[in-house]
């Protein structure tokens, strides 16, 4: 009776059977393992996906490179925006502006203490040193015995200022480093062909013209911009040219508010410098990019408005150029008035409205691009 129980009961139960997609034990795996290698990229498959990724890399770096030029652009006209404020102070303080300075290798000193406006032969990026937070540099802190004559003489307090690296100098387009290690061009007591390290100007004040007036009319004396010549020019009969930074010409004194009758907001300040990219090496140099900021009247720190302004790219090879205005910027350069307010300047600027620009007082009504 128990054998046909249990007989039923096994005829009754449900009989369990393998799926037909499962491989029975021992089969062979090898279909299903080519199944899942061909949900890999194919070679084409590979090569698009490269194609697109340069095609976004192609789109996506001009407008980085463009981001980081404007990021640039805007860090040099604030330097420049530091360098009116410097000049405002100077102004307020002194009732004059900086001066261009005389000969290039001079520089003022009593008593071991630099000179002020108007009576410093140094150029104005010497005269605004206290004005721009540098008055370590112009106390000459840490001046060395250069010569080892157991005294610290006037010029190697000057070389202090030299050689330091004040960043509000330098135009972050155009050079990351400002300070150059060049052989020294100032004569004795200098160390003339000893190699030194001389700080930069990518800025140059308004306006380096020797005895030119290209607006016509009556030639400024001391010169056509704001910051003026240490010695008044001259006109010498005998050789019928004009002489400039003589002292047969006088001195200048200093200009002031009242000097400017074209406005202040209408009146150049500094502006960028054009140089050949051949020279901004931190070891290599032009005429015009190697004595450095503290010089005075030369066109390392000074600039006329004669010529069209440039970029640096059409100065190449061609070393010291015609003294212009310009920058490393593609479009356009920065420059500042004699207010303070910065403006930006295209290199197609109108040639005589850039000079109307430059002059201090011709009389003409302008307005700025």
């Amino acid at each position: 009776m128990s054998q046909q129980s249990s007989s039923d009961a096994s005829a009754d139960a449900p009989v369990v059977r393998r799926a037909a997609t499962e491989p029975s034990r021992g089969a062979s795996t090898s279909g299903s393992c080519c199944m899942r290698a061909t949900a890999g990229f194919t070679l084409v498959e590979l090569l698009v996906v490269i194609a697109i990724i340069g095609v976004l890399v192609g789109l996506l770096l001009p407008a980085v490179q463009s981001a980081r030029e404007a990021s640039r652009f805007s860090r040099c006209a604030n330097n420049l925006k530091q360098l009116g404020i410097g000049c405002s102070n100077h102004v307020n303080a002194r009732r004059v502006y900086p001066g261009a300075g005389a000969v290039y290798s001079q520089f003022s000193y009593t008593n071991g203490i630099p000179l002020g406006a108007p009576d410093q032969k140094a150029g104005w990026g010497f005269l605004l040193l206290p004005y721009i937070e540098q008055q370590e540099v112009w106390d000459a802190s840490g001046a060395k015995d250069i010569n080892g004559n157991n005294t610290i003489e006037d010029w190697e307090k000057f070389m202090v200022a030299r050689g330091a690296p004040v960043s509000t100098f330098g135009c972050p387009t155009r050079r990351t480093k400002i300070v150059k290690t060049i052989a020294d061009t100032l004569p004795s007591p200098f160390q003339t062909g000893t190699s030194v390290k001389l700080c930069q100007t990518d800025y140059a004040g308004n306006c380096y013209d020797a005895g030119n007036n290209w607006l016509g009319g009556n030639y400024q004396l001391e010169g056509n911009g704001p910051l003026w010549m240490y010695y008044k020019r001259y006109y010498d009969a005998s050789t019928s040219s004009w002489v400039y930074n003589n002292p047969l010409g006088g001195r200048s004194g200093g200009c002031t508010n009242s000097n400017i009758s074209d406005g202040l907001s209408k009146t150049l300040l500094f502006a960028e410098k054009a140089v050949d990219p051949n020279c901004m090496g931190a070891t290599s140099s032009c005429s015009d990019d190697n004595e450095g900021y503290t010089t005075g009247w030369d066109p390392d720190t000074m600039r006329h408005m004669q010529n069209q302004p440039i970029n640096d790219g059409e100065r190449f090879g061609l070393s010291s150029g015609n003294n212009q205005f310009g920058s490393s910027h593609p479009a356009a350069f920065n420059g500042v008035m004699c207010d303070g307010s910065v403006q930006t300047f295209t290199y197609s600027i109108d040639l005589t409205l850039w000079r109307r620009i430059g002059h201090r007082g011709d009389g003409a009504a302008i307005s700025l691009p």
